[in-house]
């Protein structure tokens, strides 16, 4: 009796799933929030999951940085942070950030830091009527992406530089992969 209390021990605890070595495929994942609204503004976050996707980073002839999503072979993260006054007769109030990263094959664990950011061509987009408006080249902070369960994943960025007009430097957030959009 006591080795097959062992026995059914020990194989419960050997099929017992970790997320260390768990990973997702993608197949489409979009979701949008309003915030709140504080300030006399109406804040919204997005995030968007693209598969079989990359992003083509570019500078204009002014040296103005430029991001577009295009066909490949990688899972492209976006995430939109919008602000927009909830006085429509108010102009050029509003503030928009993007930040975009590519992850190649399925979905893991990992953390990175600094230098190692440019593994997953992490960028930050500032916009609105300010100088410095554009999408820069994240060269200082830290990212960290953990699948918590079957498609979701709990995300942590950290922007250290460039940090000029960038409102949203720390974000966290969960994220329900292969869902629909009007789930």
């Amino acid at each position: 009796m006591k080795n097959l209390l062992l026995a059914s021990f020990v194989l419960m605890f050997m099929s017992c799933n970790s997320t260390k070595d768990m990973q997702v495929t993608v197949k489409k994942a979009h979701f949008e929030k309003t915030m709140s609204q504080k300030n006399d503004m109406n804040i919204t976050q997005k995030w968007q999951v693209v598969p079989n996707a990359q992003i083509n980073f570019k500078k204009d002839d002014f040296g103005v940085g430029m991001a577009k999503l295009e066909k490949g072979n990688k899972t492209v993260f976006y995430y939109k942070y919008d602000t927009k006054p909830l006085d429509k007769s108010i102009m050029d109030a509003g503030y928009t950030q993007e930040i975009f990263f590519e992850i190649e094959g399925d979905i893991k664990n990992m953390s990175l830091k600094d230098k190692e950011l440019s593994k997953i061509n992490l960028l930050v987009g500032k916009h609105g009527f300010f100088r410095g408006s554009g999408v820069y080249t994240v060269d200082a902070g830290s990212f960290d992406l953990k699948v918590t369960a079957y498609d979701q994943v709990e995300l942590t960025i950290d922007i250290v530089k460039p940090t000029e007009m960038v409102q949203q430097k720390h974000i966290h957030q969960i994220i329900e992969l292969n869902q629909n959009e009007n789930e």
